[in-house]
């Protein structure tokens, strides 16, 4: 199991833009899932959300918990779990776009990735 935590470029970014873009861990030879997600920062809870997707599969959308300057490490209370039935393929992408921006500060947000 590996944690990543991935902080928005500016605030407000575009709805859409893919923060795994780029990243060495959005693809892995081996089948995977995310087994628990965190998002936190923006002005105000729930303000601002991410969607997590594998490759082009809808796994779930997901709000800021704590408002801030996201501060890191997370708080245990802001990792929730991903109940989903379906793992990645090798090399199938892992893509958590945005899709509500965050008003005022960065989002950061923190995967917990189970390798099968």
């Amino acid at each position: 199991m590996s944690n990543i935590t991935i902080k928005e470029a500016a605030a407000a970014s575009a709805v859409g833009t893919n923060l795994m873009a780029g990243n060495r861990i959005q693809t892995a030879p081996r089948p995977r899932f995310v087994r628990r997600i965190g998002v936190v920062g923006s002005a105000a809870i729930g303000d601002a959300s991410v969607d997590l997707f594998y490759g082009n599969v809808y796994i779930g959308t997901f709000f800021n918990t704590t408002l801030g300057a996201a501060v890191l490490p997370l708080d245990a209370k802001d990792i929730i779990p991903v109940s989903s039935n379906v793992g990645m393929e090798p090399n199938e992408p892992l893509n958590l776009l945005i899709s509500k921006a965050s008003t005022t500060n960065v989002l950061a947000v923190t995967l917990e990735i189970q390798e099968l």
